[in-house]
C-alpha cells in the first residue's frame, strides 16, 4: 500500500527524501533510527506518538492457473490436500490456518518463504494457496480468493513517531498524510 501512498506525498512535497525499509525487525525511533513506522503491533517503547489505523485484512488466494490444475477447495479441509505456501520462521500463516481449524504444521507447507515479495510471485505465479492482504490479492489479474467464506485474518495496523513530532512541522504533516491515506486504504 505504501509505494502509490508515498508517490503522491513525494508529488505534494517535492523537498521531502524517503528510505522506505521493508522488514519485520523493530527499528528504535527515540535513537532516529526512524521518523515514522509503520507497525503490525502496538508499539512499546515510551514516549513515542502512535495511532492505531485499523486493520489489515488477508485471505486466501490462488492464482486461477493453479486452480484449473488442482481445482477450487470447497472445505477448510480440503486446504490439506493442496499445495500451501506461507512463511518458514515466524509461523504467522501456520497459525491463521489453525484458527480457520486445519490441522497444520511447518511441514505442511509446500513452499515456505519468509520473503513476503518472493511468497507473492510464488502465489502469482500458480505454485499453490497462499496467504494475502486482501486488497492485494482482489486487485491482482489472475489470483482469485480462495473459500471467501470463511474468516478474514487480520493485522492491527498502528502508525508511530518520535516526540519531534510535536515540534517538527514536516515530520507532523508526513504523519498525519501516512494516517489519512493508509487509514483508508485499510480492508479490515
Amino acid at each position: 500500500m505504501l509505494p502509490p501512498i508515498l508517490a503522491d506525498l513525494a508529488a505534494a512535497e517535492p523537498g521531502i527524501d524517503f528510505d522506505l525499509v521493508p522488514s519485520d525487525s523493530e527499528a528504535n525511533l527515540l535513537r532516529r533510527e526512524a521518523d515514522i513506522a509503520v507497525r503490525m503491533f502496538r508499539p512499546r517503547q515510551s514516549n513515542l506518538i502512535v495511532r492505531k489505523l485499523g486493520n489489515l485484512g488477508f485471505g486466501l488466494f490462488a492464482a486461477t492457473s493453479y486452480l484449473e490444475r488442482r481445482g477450487m477447495p470447497e472445505t477448510v479441509a480440503d486446504l490439506a490436500a493442496h499445495d500451501m505456501i506461507g512463511d518458514d520462521r515466524n509461523g504467522q500463516v501456520v497459525s491463521a490456518l489453525r484458527t480457520l481449524g486445519l490441522e497444520m504444521d511447518r511441514e505442511g507447507l509446500r513452499y515456505r518463504c519468509d520473503d513476503r515479495y518472493a511468497a507473492w510471485q510464488l502465489l502469482r505465479s500458480g505454485c499453490g494457496i497462499g496467504v494475502a492482504q486482501l486488497a492485494q490479492g482482489t486487485a491482482e489479474p489472475g489470483l482469485a480468493r480462495v473459500l471467501p467464506e470463511t474468516a478474514v485474518f487480520s493485522m492491527p495496523v498502528w502508525l508511530a513517531s518520535h516526540s519531534e513530532l510535536r515540534t517538527s512541522a514536516r515530520v507532523r504533516h508526513v504523519f498525519s498524510f501516512l494516517a489519512d491515506r493508509l487509514a483508508r486504504a485499510l480492508i479490515s
